[in-house]
This record gives C-alpha cells, sequence and structure tokens, in this order.
C-alpha cells in the first residue's frame, strides 16, 4: 500500500489566510493532507529553487510568480489569476487625518508606511508617480515595512 504525500503549498504572506481556508476546506472535503510554507516571497522562493519542489504557489502579485516561469520552476500553461489588487489607503481606526485621497498623503502632519518587500512592493511610487505627487508623499514616508 502506497502511502499519500501531501500537497505541499507555498503562499506569500499577503493572501495566505484566503488560501488557508481553502486548502482546510480542501482536506476535510477531499480527505487529504496539506503542508503549508508561509513565508515572504524573498523566503520562500530560494526554498523552492533549492528544493525544487512544491506542488501550489500563490502570492498576490504576477510579477514573483514572473520570477519562478523565467526559473522554469512554473510553467505558463499551469498559471492562473484567482483575484485582482485593488490599491487602497489604510488610515488608523477613526482616520484622525481624514485622510480621502492621494492628495492628502502630502499634508504636513501625515506620516506614511510603505512596503518594501512582497506582493505590495513598489505599489505607492506607481500609484503617485501616475498623479505626480511621488516627491510631496514621499517626504512623509516615516515607515518601510514588509508589506
Amino acid at each position: 500500500m502506497s502511502e499519500k504525500k501531501p500537497l505541499h503549498i507555498y503562499s506569500c504572506c499577503d493572501v495566505a489566510t484566503p488560501v488557508k481556508m481553502s486548502g482546510k476546506r480542501f482536506q476535510k472535503t477531499c480527505n487529504a493532507e496539506i503542508k503549508f510554507t508561509i513565508g515572504l516571497p524573498n523566503e520562500i522562493i530560494p526554498k523552492i529553487k533549492n528544493n525544487h519542489e512544491g506542488d501550489i504557489f500563490t502570492c498576490g502579485a504576477a510579477y514573483i510568480i514572473d520570477e519562478l516561469e523565467k526559473s522554469g520552476l512554473i510553467l505558463r500553461e499551469n498559471r492562473r489569476v484567482l483575484g485582482y489588487r485593488r490599491s487602497v489607503i489604510l488610515t488608523q481606526k477613526d482616520n484622525p487625518q481624514k485622510i480621502k485621497s492621494l492628495i492628502d498623503l502630502t499634508k504636513k502632519d501625515v506620516k506614511i508606511a510603505v512596503a518594501t518587500v512582497g506582493s505590495l512592493k513598489g505599489v505607492w511610487d506607481e500609484i503617485s508617480s501616475k498623479t505626480r505627487l511621488t516627491e510631496k508623499i514621499q517626504k512623509n514616508i516615516t515607515l518601510f515595512a514588509d508589506g
């Protein structure tokens, strides 16, 4: 009798919660075992490249999957888009600065955090450059986050 091998899912942190929820449902419905490896892209992609293992890879940005395709670890015909990113401005509870638009991010007392790792990397610049507000917003960046 052969032993079932668990389905190995690599998932970037930003999409890990819904992936784990779906995985648990799949486990129950299909009586399957799933092994999850969750982390930042710069942590889990080297593991995939070095081990050449894994059945599913999920993340929140196509450019991350491009790296795996370029390395021959994901076939183009096996790529699927399950959702689309929407850009939002997250504020403190009750929005004390009354931020409603990008121009509000240029106000003197506003402090901004931006992602420098993961699928949100560079999103702030992509959006602000289209509105020509990059330099004004950049002056208010006080924190660089992992996503």
